[in-house]
């Protein structure tokens, strides 16, 4: 009996089961039939004997036969005879041809709950007898939790194949969306994408365009789970694709539409807004069944123009249509899915469209934490609340040229120094600063982070938080860091040759005007660093 049990292979453990079954009761053949759930029937899920490849093609309708009759009532069954039984169901023996005589058939129980029946045919030196029924249903009791054991570690084994697949899933989701901090000349850009699932089908994007424009999506599809993200990820490597081509939000809408209206199936559609922000801050827009975004001026909400048409996939061939305004500096736009709107507290109240129009304005000066404090404000009001729908939040700012600007890295590692470069320099730009103090000045910071990544976390890494901000004249940066470094001595050496790699604090006496560093409570360091600034030409 202990080879029923030494496998959780279903099929290796019901194949021992049945030879095991012939062998101890001297049978001509044996089986096992599973219940199937859908009809209450049995199916013959594994046999040996003449016939056992042709009997695994019947099915036992509900009640019918002896082995219908055991799994109905629960109770075995001894027929010497089977063919003067009325209960016979000649139908295995049509099919296959096998002279079924004698039959031994018993319940396979886990738990008092019936799994399906196990039966031995034609004893080899007589017929089954009641005699016969003690050690074929202690030998059908430890086949009946060998099955049950098998049947759970496969199902087990699925699940978890199933949550690797979605968490891979979930990897390739979240490589594919945009960044959640972005900055072009005087343009920043935060974003926060929350899936009610594993996998969701909201998304964003920040395409870069070149000459300092920048192409923005935010979209929903239809539906949630495995469905929603598979559309999701062949909508934004489409959007990418014609973004390089066409530009003009319009135009992207009326070519993705085309596609999708093709290609989509069970129903399924996208709602997407798309703008084509430039340099000045020109704006192009257009939207394609999307939640309208806020505009917040310096005077309060600005409403935006619904150009555009209805869902992507819905109406083939529609022409999209688009509208333009300009941002002006200190203006921010916010775009939004409803799953910030439709969420959902305790009490089964909405978040709703004014809570979220107040929370942006109260948050206006601090236009690059809006969509992480709009998460969290969302979260707080649902309460624990299971969410039903993907949530996701893209914000687009324009700063005024003297504005400040905060870089927050939770764990800073030499892979954000080169997108650190770029966002001072992109920064440095919207001041006017002349290029040979630009970089002067964007060495002296690089450097300093090293030295952070380096002395405060070992290598390692770890959150650091970096401030850039400017008045008329004069640039003030601010670097915080928590390690447990000791706070450095600024040396009073000179060097007149200014390179990357090693100089460390050298570089930043030499380009900065002022440096200094004060130990803070955390343990950490803050370094502040000033500069005078020089101009191309004079700033208002």
């Amino acid at each position: 009996m202990t080879l029923v049990g030494s496998t959780l292979d279903l099929n290796d453990v019901l194949n021992r089961a049945i030879n095991c079954a012939k062998e101890v009761m001297n049978a001509e053949a044996a089986s096992v039939m599973l219940i199937d759930p859908s009809t209450g029937g049995l199916f013959f899920k594994q046999a040996s004997g003449a016939a056992c490849d042709k009997i695994k093609e019947v099915r036992i309708p509900k009640g019918h036969g002896i082995a219908g009759w055991v799994a109905e009532n629960g109770e075995p069954a001894v027929v010497e005879d089977a063919r003067k039984d009325p209960r016979f169901f000649r139908n295995a023996d049509d099919k296959t041809g096998f002279i079924t005589k004698s039959i031994l058939a018993v319940p396979l129980k886990v738990r008092d709950r019936i799994i399906g029946v196990a039966e031995v045919i034609n004893k080899q030196d007589g017929n089954f007898s009641e005699s016969d029924l003690p050690l074929f249903s202690a030998y059908a009791s430890l086949a009946a939790v060998a099955i049950e054991n098998a049947k759970m570690h496969h199902q087990l084994l699925e699940q978890e194949l199933l949550s690797r697949e979605l968490d891979i899933s979930r990897q390739i989701q979240d490589a594919l969306q945009g960044p959640e901090y972005a900055s072009l000349g005087l343009t920043r850009f935060n974003a926060v994408s929350i899936p009610a699932r594993s996998v969701g089908g909201d998304f964003y994007d920040w395409v870069e365009l070149g000459d300092g424009r920048v192409l923005i999506t935010i979209g929903d599809v239809s539906g949630k789970g495995i469905p929603a993200a598979l559309l999701m990820s062949n909508t934004i490597s489409r959007f990418r694709a014609e973004a390089a081509r066409l530009v003009e939000p319009n135009e992207i809408l009326s070519m993705l539409n085309s596609v999708l209206a093709k290609e989509s199936r069970r129903g399924l559609f996208v709602t997407l807004f798309t703008m084509l922000l430039e340099p000045d801050g020109h704006l192009h827009y257009s939207n394609a069944g999307h939640q309208t975004p806020l505009y917040l001026s310096k005077n309060g909400y600005v409403e935006l123009s619904k150009a555009g048409g209805p869902p992507l996939g819905i109406v083939p061939e529609f022409k999209y249509e688009q509208a333009y305004t300009t941002l002006s500096e200190g203006d921010t736009v916010v775009v939004y899915t409803d799953g910030v709107t439709e969420a959902v507290n305790p009490k089964g109240e909405f978040y709703g469209f004014e809570r979220l129009k107040e929370k942006i304005s109260a948050l206006q000066k601090e236009a690059e934490t809006i969509s992480q404090r709009i998460r969290e404000d969302v979260e707080n009001f649902e309460s624990g609340r299971e969410r039903t729908d993907d949530l996701t939040v893209v914000v687009v700012h324009r700063t005024h040229s003297a504005e400040t600007l905060v870089k927050k890295y939770e764990r800073l590692s030499p892979d954000d120094l080169a997108e650190n470069r770029a966002t001072l320099d992109a920064y440095l730009i919207g001041l006017d600063v002349e290029e040979k103090v630009r970089s002067s000045i964007v060495l002296a910071v690089d450097e300093a982070l090293t030295n952070v990544i380096r002395h405060a976390y070992k290598g390692n890494g770890g959150p650091a938080e970096v401030k850039y901000s400017a008045t008329r004249n004069q640039l003030l940066i601010e670097i915080r860091d928590s390690g447990c470094g000791d706070v450095p001595q600024i040396p009073i050496e000179e060097r007149t040759e200014i390179k990357p790699g090693g100089l460390g604090l050298v570089i930043l006496k030499k380009v900065m005007d002022e440096v200094s560093f004060n130990s803070i409570e955390n343990g950490g360091c803050l370094l502040k660093m000033k500069k005078t600034l020089e101009h191309n030409r004079e700033t208002s």
